[in-house]
């Protein structure tokens, strides 16, 4: 016992010589910035000293402000000074313009994910696949695995509620794949718009092949090969890959064990309804394992939003929850209210976790 508490005060000792010299401790009192965290963590925010523009993150970063009553709320940075922005349909406009933000610079926030919570709580037809020690297992026999519709609709003054235009609109998609036969497929299709885009993840002995092309409404291909790359000499017998899978912004990307493996443009506005989900996980023949299994969405923050020109000295932060992002004045925030950048989720231990 005597050896507990003393590691117990060295531990909060630590944490406080930390607070006061690298940042500070924010509990959340809401689910504001719902889904990346939740009313009752605690984050630990790295202090930021904004002198200038210069100074502040990059877009889409996480923010902890305080508001006019002295509350800690996150927030992401979407407008710096002398910027005029604006929402339309969901999307942030400079101007006229959709803003220009570069592919590696967006934001996204996490939905789901196996480390964390429970999947089938967010995935459809999981119940009808098999769970070993390695994960989830399925085959062609499998149902495909249906993300549920993402509510990202938006509540008004006057409390009546506008569908989002989209339910599950530019999604990334994480799968950690243990390939344990020879012979295996991995389907994995995603919508962007209204063009539905899959991802075809094949192995073949010690080879690896992806494509990626254009489906319609009915599932039907529109345009094949967009893209074709394979790996050779992997390990004959089983091995694992986690494969990320992003549609966004008229662009696939594919990205194998952390490293950029594949990209292709593909035309907008396909034939399927906007206001349809898609995001679907199946298993071709030979079938393989998810291990690991993560979600995440762009920011969508309300459908309108009349045009506002971010002052000298202050910034844009929108929640990521768009209920709490509904007043688009009040995210107008000075420079002095800016805490910090919340780097990691430190109570309760068990959702210790960095943030991204």
């Amino acid at each position: 016992m005597r050896r507990l508490a003393v590691a117990t005060a060295f531990i909060v000792l630590a944490a406080c010589v930390l607070a006061i010299s690298l940042g500070d401790f924010v509990r959340l009192r809401d689910d504001d910035a719902r889904p990346a965290l939740g009313a009752g963590e605690i984050a630990f925010v790295r202090t930021a000293s904004v002198v200038a523009v210069e100074d502040l993150p990059e877009r889409g970063a996480l923010l902890a402000v305080r508001d006019g009553a002295g509350v800690a709320r996150l927030g992401r940075i979407v407008g710096y000074p002398g910027e005029e922005l604006s929402i339309a349909a969901g999307e942030l406009l400079q101007g006229a313009a959709p803003l220009v933000v570069p592919f590696d610079q967006q934001a996204w926030v996490p939905w789901s994910d196996t480390a964390r919570e429970s999947t089938p709580t967010e995935w459809l037809e999981l119940e009808a696949w098999r769970r070993d020690a390695t994960g989830w297992s399925g085959d062609f026999q499998s149902p495909a695995l249906r993300l549920v519709a993402l509510d990202d609709g938006w509540l008004r003054d006057d409390g009546t509620r506008s569908p989002g235009q989209s339910c599950a609109p530019a999604l990334r998609v994480a799968l950690s794949v243990h390939w344990s036969r020879p012979q295996g497929q991995l389907q994995v299709e995603l919508r962007d718009g209204g063009a539905v885009v899959q991802f075809i993840v094949e192995r073949d002995g010690s080879k690896v092949s992806n494509a990626v092309q254009l489906l319609d409404a009915a599932g039907s291909t529109v345009q094949r090969g967009l893209a074709y790359a394979d790996m050779r000499e992997l390990p004959a017998d089983a091995f694992e890959q986690e494969w990320i899978f992003e549609a966004r912004a008229g662009w696939a990307q594919v990205r194998v064990d952390g490293q950029h493996y594949m990209s292709t443009p593909f035309p907008r506005g396909g034939d399927a309804p906007p206001d349809e989900p898609r995001a679907l996980v199946r298993f071709g023949a030979g079938g393989a394992t998810l291990a690991r299994l993560a979600v995440w969405r762009a920011p969508a923050w309300r459908d309108e939003a009349p045009a506002l020109r971010v002052a000298p000295g202050h910034c844009l932060v929108l929640a990521d929850d768009p209920m709490a992002a509904a007043r688009w004045d009040s995210c107008h925030q000075s420079w002095d209210r800016i805490l910090g950048c919340p780097v990691a989720v430190v109570w309760p231990p068990s959702a210790w976790r960095r943030l991204p």
